[in-house]
């Protein structure tokens, strides 16, 4: 006999009519003088919630928004968002005793608490005494042991809403069957946060594409100048023991700088600041990438901040629009660079989690879906 860990879905809750279902998203989304700028995380879980206010539950909705410091400061209020949603905002959860079968409300931020941080299990109980089930579809902050995805399992049923269930569904596809070839892509700033999922993704991919100032480190630890460039010291033996250890890591062979002349990486001056992949490094990208069917993308490429360092992120999106492959792109800082692209939309999947797309890329596992999975034997 085989034991399976299976995730527990939304639709095995049996007779939603009237039970009060407290469901924790994501709606750290983005504000501009109270006006939503990304509606990116409102939109993944409107399956979920549609689906339960069609099936006569009562829902609270329990988010946070930023880092209010674990104290009630009104610039990270709800209220935009519930405006938005046209939802009622509550701030005492005991007004959500009134909500009837079908209708929901969205409780103020849940970070205005301290215990919410701490996993305080007294906070916990007393959240989890509003609800009959929990079901949770935030995939983002599943890294997280807070009392609002990890405590009030404890206290309630716990299931998963439909958009988590389509992250771990792709994520788990890809981490221990994905199409072959796989080409992982990685980038952005900091190899110390990466290390451990560099590591996790060679063990899985076929071929692994560094560049952003994640790459810089790499190319320091070849013995190759580079400049001023960004790079972090104390992770130079792990970039050059990864090298070693294995055939599969492509780097960059020419880079843009900020005068944006490209130049190869055995030519860079002490003066130099590399801010892009260059034109050739992007040539062998794009050959990994077109023989791919599957590709794993996190992390910008450049500073993507300056819109001329933004080609060769944008290239690589654009060739990837148009290769037939199993697609995921995840991190903020990745999709902000392409959302004013069309590549964008043309990924199989696009990752709300950041952090939470990391970890479980790294560990197979969160600590917040352990309690929404059950044995099963085959």
């Amino acid at each position: 006999m085989i034991h399976i860990m299976k995730l527990k879905t939304l639709n095995q809750i049996h007779n939603l009519q009237g039970k009060r279902v407290i469901l924790r998203v994501d709606l750290n989304i983005p504000l501009l003088q109270g006006i939503i700028q990304d509606d990116t995380r409102i939109q993944a879980i409107l399956p979920t919630l549609s689906y339960l206010k069609e099936n006569k539950a009562r829902v609270i909705i329990i988010s946070h928004l930023g880092r209010p410091k674990n104290r009630k400061d009104l610039d990270f209020s709800l209220a935009p968002v519930a405006q938005a949603m046209n939802i009622p905002l509550v701030k005492d959860l005991d007004d959500t005793k009134t909500l009837q079968n079908g209708e929901c409300c969205l409780f103020e931020n849940i970070r205005f608490f301290p215990e919410e941080e701490q996993n305080d299990p007294q906070f916990s109980q007393k959240i989890a005494q509003y609800g009959d089930v929990f079901v949770n579809d935030a995939f983002s902050v599943c890294h997280r042991e807070h009392a609002s995805t990890r405590g009030i399992t404890h206290f309630l049923p716990s299931y998963a809403g439909f958009h988590l269930q389509k992250e771990i569904d792709i994520l788990d596809r890809l981490l221990t069957d994905p199409p072959r070839p796989c080409v992982a892509i990685l980038g952005g700033a900091k190899i110390s946060t990466k290390i451990n999922l560099i590591k996790s993704l060679l063990d899985r991919v076929d071929t692994l594409l560094i560049g952003g100032a994640l790459a810089h480190n790499f190319l320091k630890a070849q013995g190759l100048e580079i400049g001023a460039s960004l790079y972090e010291s104390t992770e130079i033996q792990h970039a050059r023991n990864l090298l070693v250890n294995t055939d599969k890591i492509i780097l960059p062979q020419d880079v843009k700088v900020q005068s944006s002349i490209n130049r190869l990486t055995d030519n860079i001056s002490k003066e130099d600041v590399v801010l892009d992949i260059g034109e050739q490094t992007t040539l062998t990208f794009l050959k990994a990438i077109q023989s791919a069917k599957s590709i794993i993308w996190n992390g910008p490429l450049g500073y993507t901040e300056n819109i001329a360092f933004r080609k060769g992120t944008h290239a690589i999106a654009k060739a990837i629009s148009e290769v037939d492959c199993l697609s995921v792109i995840g991190g903020a800082d990745t999709i902000s660079s392409l959302n004013d692209t069309p590549y964008l939309s043309q990924f199989s999947h696009v990752s709300t989690g950041g952090g939470a797309f990391l970890k479980y890329l790294e560990n197979h596992m969160l600590p917040a879906i352990l309690p929404l999975m059950e044995e099963t034997h085959v």
